[in-house]
């Protein structure tokens, strides 16, 4: 089979060249945004000693500690994790269950408890 032809269709069927890998997230809340890059990680949550990424969450009393954990993985694909928080995690709508990954999208509406909200993009 031969390679791809740079910037031509993916080998993944539904992902091409420039949405996957080098794909930086950005989680942009109403009070700051978060940055994952591509092979990272970080955490979301009230503690800034294990959240230090996200220092402007540490006053918001209804999130766990460590809330949620975000990544992109090396090939471009974001995802969320539910820590176990009490309040939960939201995507699209929709509590995902705690310990489980779920696809983040651009455009994603993403909810941490009642009203920490953020919007994901790329």
């Amino acid at each position: 089979m031969a390679a791809p032809v740079k910037g031509g269709p993916s080998p993944v069927p539904g992902v091409t060249r420039r949405d996957a890998p080098g794909r930086v997230l950005r989680l942009v809340f109403p009070d700051g945004a978060a940055v994952v890059e591509p092979g990272g990680r970080i955490r979301l949550g009230r503690d800034p000693r294990q959240c230090p990424s996200v220092r402007f969450l540490v006053g918001r009393d209804n999130l766990s500690r460590l809330h949620a954990s975000v990544g992109v993985d090396p090939d471009g694909s974001a995802w969320i994790t539910d820590e176990g928080s009490t309040n939960g995690t939201f995507v699209r709508g929709t509590r995902i269950p705690a310990g489980e990954r779920v696809e983040l999208r651009p455009g994603d509406a993403l909810r941490l408890a009642a009203d920490v909200t953020a919007r994901v993009e790329s």
